[in-house]
């Protein structure tokens, strides 16, 4: 088992810390979403300051938001590194988690029309059609079913893998 991550940001979002233990990959995960976080409001802070009419008071120091973006940028690289590292033997569940999620959404879209159907009132000059489906309504809610079955038995697999292996980032500061 690997050893996990560690940075942490305070309530207000401004504050970075290293936390020296090791963290499970779960709480790495919630913090990078924060650290992600952090650098989009850095990046608005920089875009929406840089330019202000003259005269105007600027609500930011721009050039100070601009090095703190790129310290953050370097943080959130090292701890996607690290998670992207210790993520690899689940890899083959992610990816197949969004296949049959891809699968789903075929399946949400197919047809199930079976039978005699009158023509919409838009179209009086056709007759009748007679439809015939492969997967009838039941067939695909039982499909469906299925689906999302194994997609959380894969999803129990990557999380006892995110709550047990530890990582860590070496020499962030933060």
């Amino acid at each position: 088992m690997r050893d996990q991550v560690g940075i942490i940001l305070s309530a207000e979002g401004k504050t970075m810390t290293v936390i020296n233990e090791p963290i499970t990959l779960a709480r790495a995960l919630k913090i990078k979403k924060r650290v992600e976080s952090r650098l989009h409001r850095l990046s608005n802070d920089v875009m929406d300051n840089n330019s202000i009419v003259k005269g105007a008071t600027r609500e930011v120091d721009v050039k100070e938001k601009l090095q703190e973006y790129n310290r953050v940028a370097k943080i959130l690289l090292d701890l996607r590194v690290a998670i992207w590292k210790d993520s690899l033997p689940i890899q083959p569940l992610i990816l197949e988690i969004n296949e049959v999620k891809s699968l789903i959404a075929l399946i949400a879209r197919m047809s199930t029309v079976h039978g005699v159907q009158r023509p919409s009132r838009y179209d009086s000059e056709s007759g009748p059609a007679t439809y015939e489906a492969t997967f009838r309504k039941a067939d695909v809610d039982a499909m469906t079913e299925e689906s999302e079955a194994r997609i959380d038995t894969l999803q129990e697999q990557i999380d006892s893998h995110n709550a047990t292996v530890k990582i860590r980032v070496e020499g962030l500061e933060v």
